[in-house]
């Protein structure tokens, strides 16, 4: 996989001011210090949206984003049709896989009925994402730890093709794989898909962008082709 950095090819040169202006104002709003939240509080608020995920060929990590619905890596539901979810009160149910793009190691799970009090995620936008923002990871590391939470930094945003992949140097471990990668709002900027091996602190996570795509995309089928090694 050749990766490159994420480029911005747009020039300033004939822009007038009265344009600066006009941008400025319509402009999205840039993240806040203020809108930050205590580590303590976000952990406490989005934990309960991550889950484990048990198949039959090993485990790895999701996330809530409806009450009925979960994401997750496509290397994680394999080509199993359905799949056990161990929620974080302890419950464990099964999802089944509703849709699979192997390109973007992204999956769909559904659940046959909604959870009234589930608590899901918010998902962000991949062009707000800046190097060197706080991020947290969650999930299971080695398929055992549920709910580890690590931290670390946006070390670059970077493309493979038409795929865009968040690089950060949190500790992304096998059983990973599927959990939200967030901003210190608790947003969702990403979906944890891999580690380097023999490499320290080089993990990526696939672009959130692809996950909205995915969920709106209800004639896409479903496919089996595995893009990365778990």
């Amino acid at each position: 996989m050749r990766l490159k950095p994420s480029e911005d090819d747009r020039s300033e040169s004939s822009t007038t001011a009265t344009d600066k202006a006009s941008d400025e104002t319509t402009a999205q709003p840039e993240k806040k210090k203020s809108d930050e939240v205590p580590l303590e509080d976000l952990v406490a608020r989005v934990g309960p949206s991550v889950v484990a995920i048990e198949t039959s060929t090993g485990r790895g990590s999701g996330f809530f984003v409806q009450p009925d619905t979960i994401v997750t890596n496509a290397h994680v539901a394999g080509s199993d049709l359905s799949v056990r979810i161990h929620r974080a009160s302890g419950e464990t149910i099964s999802a089944r896989v509703d849709r699979v793009a192997a390109d973007l190691d992204l999956a769909i799970l559904k659940l046959s009925t909604p959870i009234a009090d589930q608590a899901i995620v918010e998902l962000g936008d991949t062009s707000r994402v800046r190097p060197g923002e706080d991020v947290l990871a969650i999930g299971s590391p080695l398929g055992v730890f549920q709910n580890s939470v690590t931290r670390g930094i946006v070390s670059a945003v970077r493309t493979s093709g038409s795929l865009t992949l968040i690089q950060t140097d949190a500790a992304i471990n096998p059983g990973n794989s599927g959990g939200p990668l967030m901003d210190r709002r608790g947003v969702v900027i990403g979906i944890n898909t891999m580690g380097i091996r023999n490499a320290q602190n080089i993990s990526f996570a696939v672009g959130v962008d692809h996950a909205r795509e995915l969920l709106s995309d209800s004639t896409s089928q479903r496919q089996t082709a595995r893009r990365f090694a778990h």
